[in-house]
């Protein structure tokens, strides 16, 4: 997304440059294979993809070789990158563009607050 000077450009120009890798296809109604909506993956599709994630170590399932926790992956060196870069885009645009407050919570809750919350 770099321009030929080395510079990076603005935030909506980079934005504009993701529409383009959403996915094409499906039929008149605008549905995707097996009428999912536009830009979904088959399940064999996704099932390859996650394969070649994982063996190329992008992400794997967190505690794998204790059985796994649903929702929670460890990221390899690339994936790791590709996180930070796609948070670094997400900070810029809303936080140093539009003057948005950012805050950091704590990704544990402990259970007495998920009980009282219902």
């Amino acid at each position: 997304l770099a321009s030929a000077a080395g510079t990076t450009p603005p935030a909506a120009s980079r934005g504009r440059a993701f529409f383009p890798l959403r996915l094409r296809g499906g039929d008149a109604a605008g549905g995707g294979p097996a009428g999912e909506p536009r830009g979904c993956l088959g399940a064999g599709a996704r099932e390859a993809f996650d394969t070649v994630m994982k063996r190329r170590f992008f992400f794997c399932p967190s505690f794998s070789i204790h059985g796994g926790v649903s929702g929670l992956f460890d990221y390899g060196p690339t994936g790791s990158a590709v996180k930070n870069n796609l948070v670094a885009a997400w900070r810029e645009f809303f936080v140093v563009e539009d003057g948005m407050l950012e805050v950091a919570c704590p990704a544990v809750t402990p259970e007495v607050v998920l009980a009282a919350s219902g």
